[in-house]
């Protein structure tokens, strides 16, 4: 789910999708946070402007 909505594809994120992955999270336990956290981290290693930009919006979703 994060990885489609942080794909380097140049299309907006819906906002529901958004909102759907911050309500997992939110109701995630411990290790998924600590397993998503560390796919981002690593995803934020990607040299696309548009991943950077994606992942940013996950951020700020809450």
């Amino acid at each position: 789910m994060i990885n489609g909505a942080t794909s380097d594809e140049d299309k907006v994120i819906p906002m529901y999708k958004l909102e759907d992955i911050w309500e997992l999270l939110r109701s995630s336990h411990a290790s998924i946070m600590n397993e998503v956290s560390e796919f981002i981290l690593n995803h934020l290693n990607n040299k696309s402007p548009i991943v950077k930009q994606k992942l940013k919006m996950l951020r700020r979703v809450n």
